[in-house]
């Protein structure tokens, strides 16, 4: 817990004689090192998609879905969109002059969350050693605190700020309390942007309602200055009907033609030695070119010469 005593600021309050154009390129340094929309979500070929369930994730078997495309892509738009409530947080306060600045220090706040049962919002970000950034987003019922941090993290600057690495993590459930919202669970993201991009994130706990059963999931998305891609994620559920969780993990892998291929996995738990496995490829019109599954469940189609990657490389274990 992080305990600030600040009067009310409004964000934006004029600071007295007009500041240089050097600190405001060095204010935009200090936002930089904070996760934004544009360099810490998924990048994700334009794709027809279905809805899903909590956090994108359907079960790839017939019944539920069999174009394994569509889910990942419903997988990934609703992750940026769980990683979107978080960046609004730092495009609230980049439309708005710092209330404190010191050599080493920026602070936002307090500020008002519209809505909000829990009303204000202070930021601070802390340039600490050489090329790294500290930063911390708290929330209080009062201007006086105590203040509560729930999403924070660490930057390391690389070729300008933003390129840079580092990680961070969120109380979904502290923000979604103070919105007046029911969700709970907690974000955990490493992340490398020196060369591309490369997304690390762990969800622990979610649930979108106090009655939902919690979901933990893992994902992993890397993707190349040329524009090929690798996205990974994966769920412990229930499937067989049994006493203990089964794994189910799908990989989705794209070149820049945007042509692609999905393998997935569902083991463990009850299936014990069983393993159901599904491919299936699309060239860079969409087209499906390829598919098989080890259950004979679905009608093969085409060869894996066809693929933009012929062999079969399913989401790493966890």
């Amino acid at each position: 817990m992080n305990l600030r005593y600040l009067p009310v600021l409004a964000l934006g309050t004029a600071c007295g004689e007009p500041l240089s154009n050097a600190l405001f390129i060095e204010d935009a340094e200090f936002l930089a090192a904070i996760p934004s929309f544009e360099n810490h979500t998924i990048v994700f070929p334009d794709t027809p998609q279905v809805e899903t369930v909590a956090l994108g994730f359907m079960l790839p078997l017939p019944g539920h879905t069999t174009d394994l495309r569509v889910q990942s892509a419903g997988v990934a738009a609703n992750l940026n969109a769980t990683l979107t409530d978080l960046m609004v947080l730092g495009d609230f306060i980049r439309s708005d002059e710092p209330s404190t600045r010191e050599d080493d220090l920026r602070t936002w706040g307090p500020s008002s969350l519209e809505n909000g049962t829990r009303a204000l919002l202070l930021v601070d970000i802390i340039r600490s050693g050489v090329g790294q950034y500290d930063w911390t987003f708290m929330l209080s019922d009062i201007s006086a605190g105590p203040w509560e941090g729930f999403y924070q993290g660490t930057h390391y600057v690389g070729a300008t700020v933003a390129e840079g690495d580092g990680s961070f993590y969120a109380d979904i459930g502290m923000l979604a309390e103070a919105l007046g919202q029911e969700r709970q669970g907690m974000v955990t993201v490493e992340y490398d942007l020196r060369e591309g991009t490369s997304l690390l994130l762990d969800i622990e706990g979610y649930r979108e309602l106090a009655d939902d059963v919690p979901l933990n999931a893992h994902y992993l998305y890397q993707a190349g200055l040329s524009g090929a891609a690798d996205f990974q994620y994966g769920i412990h559920a229930e499937l067989s009907g049994g006493e203990t969780l089964e794994k189910v993990a799908v990989r989705t892998r794209w070149k820049a033609s945007t042509a692609m291929r999905v393998d997935s996995r569902m083991y463990g738990g009850d299936l014990g030695s069983q393993e159901l496995t599904i491919s299936q490829c699309w060239d860079s019109s969409g087209v499906l070119v390829f598919q098989t599954d080890s259950w004979e469940l679905l009608e093969p189609l085409g060869s894996a010469a066809h693929c933009a990657y012929d062999k079969a490389l399913y989401a790493e274990d966890w």
